[in-house]
């Protein structure tokens, strides 16, 4: 699903995504002068706008509905789906520098 943030617009796709860590790709979708460390891309299948009365009544965007905060390991899932374990600790820390810029 992808959402816009501040508006009640969901958009629910179906399809299969795979990760790519191939240079050329990787440098094709480069931005601010610096190559992707990683692509995604989506075959779709299947694509429609989601009702927004479900998006409504989830409150997405009012802070007072959310669980509390918690941490996802991208390096972990990108390192199992390309089945290369040393990804794990340089994609942790990338997150981790890119949060810490956040604030």
């Amino acid at each position: 699903m992808l959402v816009r943030p501040a508006t009640d617009e969901v958009l629910r796709i179906s399809g299969r995504a795979t990760l790519h860590d191939d240079a050329d790709l990787c440098e094709r979708l480069s931005a601010g002068g610096k190559p992707a460390v990683l692509v995604v891309r989506v075959a779709i299948e299947r694509a429609a706008f989601h009702c927004v009365r479900s998006a409504r009544r989830a409150k997405l965007w009012d802070p007072a509905s959310w669980d509390a905060t918690t941490r996802i390991s991208f390096g972990r899932i990108y390192a199992e789906a390309l089945e290369q374990p040393d990804l794990r600790e340089p994609f942790d820390r990338i997150a981790d520098e890119s949060d810490s810029k956040l604030y």
